[in-house]
Parts: structure tokens; C-alpha cells; sequence
């Protein structure tokens, strides 16, 4: 991202010098497009904050060109923008603050692929299905997303077949990925298996031919996966050979991208596997992934301020709570569970009263009264 932000930048000033010269529609579009590349970049490198001006404005101008052609080329940029602003917008705020760009593009797309019938416009149908239905589930559980999902997939296989292409096949592994996961949710881990399977599958052949990052990651977000499910169904040890790839592969892309994502990545493969070394062999065995993934917790809450990144540093302070209650701890669980309710009280002023904050309450408040306990 850092080779390509110079290159955006010098792209982005010429092109707005040939918008406010010729304010022809292709100048205006070149602009648009050029401000969705850099924000793309300052996304990358920066977090959502850095981006959130780049997007808005080249919306502004795919709305204005959408309405004065109406061409399927125009309405489609708007897509794009509403799900590019929608992205930051969840990011920095939450799913309610995207859903309404979200449906836009939704709406948009539909009538898109309905028209065209093209494989890029379906696929552009199924990315859109997912994103509502992200939103959905966040909101208002799995089951709420479980139909935009299961149409996404369906789509996503249709042009997995005719396509053969990686870019198809990813996305037929993620939409396996997602009904996986509302189907974990529903009906339990033996209900997600074949579709975690089967996206693995294709991740790990991807990542093969392709190797890079995004396949790279995609392996990983797989090997979590499914490693979840082997841990509920058969235990620990069955879990630990996927953690344990995926977590060597995280910290491969995030010390050559350095980038949030990377680093999150890492944090979240370490609460994995110090999940299940704990089970194994002991709290002490864990304590180390537990804090290595706190201190990347705390570093991105500290630089990004997203929502996200708090409820990352709660999790891992409830982790490492419940951890030091185990060796027994209670007056260093005290600190974890303090900074916990800091970073969850944090996230719902951002994010509003989702069911999610309810839940981590909860979870603290168990922790809470252990301690209490173990105090009196």
C-alpha cells in the first residue's frame, strides 16, 4: 500500500484539475475512481478514519453521475461507493450506520443483474448480499442473515462453475465461510462442518497458486474456522494443528504488510491458540499468546479507535481475567477486568446497545462476581 500511495496521490491531483477543466462525465468519473483508489490506500495503511473523506466525496460525484446517465456503468460506480463509505461507516460506527448504504447498493445491483445478466453483475449482487447480511447479523442475529447468505451462495457457485476463475472461487469459498457461520450459530458445529470444509479446500488451493496475501489470509480465516469446529466437536488437540498454521501464516503477512488487518490477525490466531493450550496443558501455557494478543489489542485501539478495535482489547482482557483466575490471580484479574469495562463501555458509545454488548457484559459480569468471590 505504502509504493502505491505516491502514485494514487499524483493520479488523484491530475485528475481533479481535468474535472474542474472539462466537467465532462468521464473527467468526473476518473476523479471519483481516483479517490476510491487513495482512500483504499489511506485504508490500509491508516484505518478507516483516513478514508472516510476520500469516499464520501467520490459518492457524491457517483451519485450526480448516476442520476444524470442513468447507464448501468454509472449506476454501478454508485454501488461501489455506497459499499465502499458503508464499509467505513461499520467500521467506525457500527452496522446500523451502514445498513442504509448497504440496501442502496443491494437495491442498485439487483436491478443490475436482473438487466445484464452478466457475471460481474451477479457476482456484484452476491458481494452486496453478503454485506447486508453482515449487517443483519449483527443486528439481529443469524438467523435474519441466514437468507441473504444462502442466496449469495447459491450465486457464488453458479459462477464458480461456469468461471473457474480464482477470483470466482474465493468468492464461493467465503459464502461457504458465512452460511457456515450462521449455521454454527443456529444448529451447532456439526451443521457448519461441510461448509467450513469445503471452503478450506478451496483456500488452501488458492493459496497454492496464487500466494498472495489475500489468498494467504483467506487460508488462514479458514484454518480458524474449521479449527473451531473440530474444537467443539472433538476437543483441543483436535484444534491445534489448524491454530497453530493459521497463527504461523498470520505473522508471515503481518510482518511483511504491517498493516491493522495483518496485526489483528495475529492478535485474534494468538487468543485461538492460547485458547487451546490452556485446555491442554494449563493457564501458564497460555498466559504468553494471551498477552502478546492484548499488546496488539491495545496498540490498534490506541491508534485506530474503531469500534472493533476496542471490542478486540475487551476480549482479550476478559481472556486474560478468567486466565488469572485459574493460577489463582484474583488482584491481576481485577486490572483485566477494569480495562475490559473500559474498552466494552468505549465500543457501546460508539456502537450503540447491539446485542453483542450485552453479551460481553455479561460474560464480565460473571467474571466480576469470581472475583468477588474469590476475594471474600
Amino acid at each position: 500500500p505504502q509504493a502505491a500511495r505516491e502514485f494514487y496521490a499524483e493520479s488523484l491531483a491530475t485528475r481533479r484539475q481535468l474535472a474542474a477543466e472539462l466537467k465532462t462525465p468521464e473527467a468526473r468519473r476518473d476523479l471519483s475512481v481516483s479517490l476510491d483508489q487513495l482512500g483504499g490506500v489511506e485504508e490500509a495503511l491508516n484505518g478507516p478514519q483516513a478514508a472516510r473523506e476520500f469516499y464520501a466525496e467520490s459518492l457524491a460525484i457517483a451519485r450526480q453521475l448516476a442520476g444524470e446517465l442513468k447507464t448501468p456503468e454509472a449506476r454501478r460506480d454508485l454501488s461501489v461507493s455506497l459499499d465502499q463509505l458503508g464499509g467505513v461507516e461499520e467500521a467506525l460506527n457500527g452496522p446500523q450506520a451502514a445498513r442504509e448504504f448497504y440496501a442502496e447498493s443491494l437495491a442498485t445491483r439487483r436491478q443490475l443483474a436482473a438487466e445484464l445478466k452478466t457475471p460481474e453483475a451477479r457476482r456484484d449482487l452476491s458481494v452486496s448480499l453478503d454485506q447486508l447480511g453482515g449487517v443483519e447479523q449483527a443486528l439481529n442475529g443469524p438467523q435474519a442473515a441466514r437468507e441473504f447468505y444462502a442466496e449469495s451462495l447459491a450465486i457464488a457457485r453458479q459462477l464458480a462453475a461456469e468461471l473457474k476463475t480464482p477470483e470466482a472461487r474465493r468468492d464461493l469459498s467465503v459464502s461457504l465461510d458465512q452460511l457456515g457461520g450462521v449455521e454454527e450459530a443456529l444448529n451447532g458445529p456439526q451443521a457448519a462442518r461441510e461448509f467450513y470444509a469445503e471452503s478450506l479446500a478451496i483456500a488452501r488451493q488458492l493459496a497454492g497458486e496464487l500466494k498472495t496475501p489475500e489468498a494467504r489470509r483467506d487460508l488462514s480465516v479458514s484454518l480458524d474456522q474449521l479449527g473451531g469446529v473440530e474444537e467443539a466437536l472433538n476437543g483441543p488437540q483436535a484444534a491445534r494443528e489448524f491454530y497453530a498454521e493459521s497463527l504461523a501464516i498470520a505473522r508471515q503477512l503481518a510482518g511483511e504488510l504491517k498493516t491493522p488487518e495483518a496485526r489483528r490477525d495475529v492478535s485474534l490466531s494468538l487468543n485461538q491458540l492460547g485458547g487451546v493450550e490452556e485446555a491442554l496443558n494449563g493457564p501458564q501455557a497460555a498466559r504468553e499468546f494471551y498477552a502478546e494478543s492484548l499488546a496488539i489489542a491495545r496498540q490498534l485501539a490506541g491508534e485506530l479507535k474503531t469500534p472493533e478495535a476496542r471490542r478486540d482489547v475487551a476480549v482479550s482482557c476478559h481472556r486474560l481475567g478468567l486466565n488469572a483466575m485459574a493460577l489463582p490471580a484474583p488482584a491481576e484479574a481485577r486490572g483485566f477486568y477494569d480495562e475490559g469495562m473500559a474498552a466494552i463501555n468505549a465500543y457501546e458509545r460508539q456502537i450503540g446497545p447491539i446485542p453483542d454488548v450485552a453479551a460481553m457484559r455479561g460474560a464480565f459480569a460473571e467474571l466480576d462476581a469470581a472475583i468477588k468471590v474469590a476475594g471474600s
